[in-house]
């Protein structure tokens, strides 16, 4: 009896084939992420449609027969073919434990899209799935919960009562988004803390601009950057010149709440503040992944309690060391045809548990070549890198298919980086001040 007998020949082809494609040639969020676009064609089978290839048989023979047992005596009826399609390729990308390998149905994709573009109406969050649980990677700034007082690594725990946790990331960005002016409440749970509490967030039109100006007294310009998008390196160069214009003498690069986004728009903003001859703009490794995984998965250790000590240790934090031999180069990408550049003047770069992935990889260079003095708190930890792979239908699979170190080999993934002067945030924004007083003071 062939399994298949309830679903049309496109849907065995796009299950399967599809399933094979995911698992042989592989692909969110940082979010957001650190990500390359790869366009692919759609998968196409090379088998007939209505037979299932015999290696094919003999590799999912489990999976196969799970599939028969469910449209044969499925009580409350079989799921179509697409439903059936995005639950199993999830589910085996999901089998890898890594939160940044993931596949996305049409609808988030979309959602991805529009985060790079810049365009939608929502609330404004950049989500991260851990464990099954939503949590905050980054408000957008000035964006509707930003403005309502949500944290980077604040839980989503019920939007409107319903609970989200092990909810699919389609199911929350259909009710995290909405018509403008439209309310949604949400359920949060503020890192280390057991209590949740409500926040009413009016839903808004999201369509910032990822880099804004602001001049400031005594020829400071502090550069704002959100997101690493498709827009980032046209409006960073009108920046520069805005503010070279202004006489500008000394730049605060501000990447908090900066959930990441091109690793290509990185680069060029290194192009920007850093001499491409100084070296490369990261390393990639892409052949060391079992002692990666073992490296970044093994808890530190507890120091030992000894006399007077108090029966509450905080583990030590070590940073990782990837022993990483001929790793891959990526180059510093200079502006083309003479564009604005400030290799020499005064550089503050402000940071904060938002900043993640690509801004991270901004940060790890400055930080190795000794071009910026970097002020806030430790950096979020997201230095994997994925592949995206587009389908036919809108759906894609993002795969990691390397880790990124800083220039001098420093490991972001599950470390973050740490900044140069340590200020905590608080109202008044006290990391702006320190960067102003160490750019007046130099300390």
């Amino acid at each position: 009896m062939n399994p298949f007998r309830r679903l049309s020949p496109g849907g065995v082809r796009y299950l399967l084939l599809g399933l094979v494609f995911v698992l042989v040639a592989g692909a969110f969020y940082a979010g957001i992420l650190t990500e390359r676009l790869r366009e692919q064609q759609a998968v196409r089978a090379a088998a007939r449609p209505a037979n299932v290839p015999p290696d094919l048989q003999a590799e999912f023979e489990n999976f196969l027969q799970v599939w028969q047992l469910v449209g044969r005596e499925y009580y409350y009826g079989t799921p179509n073919a697409k439903q059936l399609d995005y639950g199993a390729s999830r589910g085996l990308l999901s089998t890898l434990g890594d939160d940044y390998t993931v596949f996305l149905e049409p609808v988030q994709q979309q959602g991805v899209r529009e985060a790079m573009s810049g365009d939608y109406e929502g609330i404004g969050v950049y989500l991260e799935n851990l464990e099954g649980r939503w949590l905050i990677s980054a408000p957008i700034k000035e964006a509707p919960a930003d403005k309502a007082g949500l944290k980077p690594r604040d839980e989503i725990v019920r939007v409107d009562g319903r609970v989200v946790t092990g909810q699919s990331q389609d199911d929350l960005q259909k009710q995290l988004r909405g018509t403008a002016g439209t309310v949604v409440t949400l359920t949060i749970r503020r890192a280390g803390a057991s209590d949740t509490s409500e926040i009413a967030i009016t839903r808004g039109v999201i369509n910032i601009p990822s880099v804004q100006l602001r001049m400031l007294d005594g020829g400071y310009a502090l550069i704002t950057v959100t997101i690493f998008g498709d827009k980032t390196t046209a409006q960073l160069d009108d920046a520069l010149k805005e503010a070279q214009a202004a006489g500008a003498q000394a730049i605060i690069l501000d990447l908090r709440h900066n959930g990441g986004g091109w690793v290509s728009a990185a680069q060029e903003m290194l192009g920007r503040f850093v001499d491409p001859s100084r070296g490369p703009a990261l390393l990639e490794d892409k052949a060391n992944g079992a002692q990666a995984k073992l490296l970044l998965h093994t808890p530190t250790a507890v120091p030992t309690v000894g006399q007077g000590t108090p029966t509450i240790v905080i583990p030590t934090r070590t940073p990782a060391v990837l022993q990483v031999a001929n790793p891959k180069t990526e180059p510093i990408v200079a502006p083309q045809g003479g564009g604005t550049t400030f290799y020499e003047l005064p550089l503050v770069v402000l940071v904060d548990g938002g900043t993640a992935s690509a801004s991270e990889m901004v940060v790890g260079a400055l930080q190795d070549y000794g071009r910026a003095t970097v002020i806030g708190t430790t950096t979020y930890g997201k230095g994997s890198l994925q592949a995206v792979h587009e389908f036919r239908d809108g759906s894609s699979a993002r795969i990691t298919i390397a880790q990124w170190l800083t220039p001098k080999g420093r490991v972001i993934q599950k470390q973050g980086l740490r900044p140069d002067i340590e200020q905590a945030e608080g109202d008044d924004d006290p990391q702006l001040a320190r960067a102003l007083a160490f750019l007046r003071d130099g300390r």
